[in-house]
C-alpha cells in the first residue's frame, strides 16, 4: 500500500540509539526504530512509518517480535525495508570469535554458555558458507542390518535394530550426543543413542519411531545416517562438545581464523508476529521489504525427534 506523508526512521550499523533516528543520525538497532515506530503512529494515527534500514548485519539480542501495537491501516501501513540497492541481513546467531589453532591444523574455541548448558547450536556459518556436523560415513548410507523387538514390550514404536559389523563404534565420544537419522517410507526420525552392543551389532535408540507400522518401522536394509561422530571430523566440519564447551572447526584450504567470520545461531526464532486471537487483536498492515533473516537456532529433545508426516 502507497503511503502518503509517511513518517521516517532510519537504522544503520553506525548509528546509535540515543540519536534522532532520521537519516542524518540513524538509530543503531531495529527495536529502537520499532518502538519510534509505535509513538509515531500513536501521536499522529493518520500517517504510515516506514524505517528504511541501511545495509550491513544486525545481530539480535532477542527475537525482533511485533504485537497489534505495530499495526499499520489499510491506508496508512508500517512498513520495514531495506534501504534501496543495500543488503540487510538480520541475525539470530552470534559472531565467534578468538579460535586457536591445535597441532593439528584444527580450530578450537572454548564456549563458556555451552559447558554451562545454556547454549547448543547443530549448525556453523563461515564466511557465509554453512558447515555441517561430521557423518560416519562420508557421501553414502549404512544399511540396517536386520531387525530388533522393541527394548520394551509397551514401547510405542521401535528404538532398536541391528547393525552390519564394524559400522558402529562403542568407543565414539559423547555417545549419547551422537544421532543416527533413519529413512523410513516418506519421512525420517531423528534420534540420538542410546547404546551400541558391540558383540551382538544391537542399536539402542534414546527415542523411538512414531508407531510399529512396517511404514515406520527400522526394518532390513534400510539406510541410515550416524552425524556428529567427532573421530570423523573432516575439512569444512564442527564438533561442538557440550560437556566441555570446546568447539573444533577443521578449515577449507585458504580458511584463517584471524580473517574469517564464524556465526553460530542462538535464537530459535528470529521474527515474530504475536497477535491475541481471543481478544480479536491482530498483527495487521506491517510490511517487511527487502530484508534477510538468518541464523535461527533449532534444538532437538533428549529423545530425539520422529513424526509421521513429513511438513512438520
Amino acid at each position: 500500500v502507497a503511503v502518503a506523508n509517511a513518517q521516517e526512521f532510519f537504522v544503520a550499523t553506525n548509528g546509535t540509539d540515543t540519536a534522532a533516528g532520521d537519516r542524518e543520525r540513524p538509530f543503531a538497532t531495529i527495536e529502537r526504530a520499532q518502538q519510534a515506530a509505535r509513538e509515531a503512529r500513536k501521536a499522529q494515527p493518520a500517517q504510515g512509518v516506514t524505517v528504511q534500514i541501511r545495509g550491513g548485519e544486525y545481530f539480535l539480542d532477542e527475537t525482533l517480535t511485533f504485537t497489534p501495537e505495530d499495526s499499520g491501516t489499510p491506508a496508512q501501513s508500517v512498513t520495514f525495508k531495506a534501504a534501496a540497492g543495500e543488503q540487510v541481513l538480520i541475525s539470530g546467531g552470534r559472531k565467534l570469535t578468538g579460535f586457536k589453532g591445535d597441532d593439528k591444523g584444527r580450530w578450537t574455541l572454548e564456549i563458556p554458555e555451552v559447558a554451562q548448558g545454556k547454549w547448543v547450536f547443530n549448525q556453523l556459518f563461515v564466511n557465509g558458507q554453512r558447515r555441517y556436523r561430521p557423518r560416519a560415513l562420508k557421501d553414502s548410507y549404512f544399511f540396517i542390518g536386520g531387525e530388533v523387538a522393541p527394548s520394551k514390550p509397551d514401547s510405542k514404536g521401535f528404538d532398536r535394530f541391528r547393525f552390519r559389523a564394524g559400522d558402529l563404534k562403542a568407543g565414539w565420544k559423547n555417545l549419547e550426543h551422537v544421532e543416527v537419522l533413519v529413512f523410513h517410507n516418506w519421512f525420517m526420525s531423528r534420534l540420538p543413542v542410546g547404546s551400541i552392543d558391540e558383540q551382538r551389532n544391537i542399536l539402542t535408540l534414546a527415542g523411538t519411531t512414531p508407531n510399529k507400522e512396517r511404514w515406520g518401522g527400522l526394518n532390513t536394509n534400510w539406510r541410515y545416517i550416524v552425524e556428529n561422530v567427532y573421530e570423523a571430523l573432516a575439512p569444512g566440519e564442527f564438533y561442538l562438545d557440550r560437556k566441555t564447551g570446546v568447539l573444533t572447526y577443521v578449515p577449507l584450504e585458504g580458511e584463517d581464523p584471524a580473517q574469517a567470520t564464524v556465526i553460530a545461531p542462538y535464537l530459535e526464532t528470529v521474527l515474530s508476529l504475536k497477535g491475541d486471537v481471543a481478544q480479536k487483536k491482530y498483527v495487521e498492515h506491517l510490511r517487511f521489504e527487502g530484508l534477510s533473516f538468518s541464523h535461527s537456532n533449532w534444538k532437538m529433545g533428549p529423545q530425539g525427534y520422529s513424526f509421521v508426516q513429513a511438513e512438520a
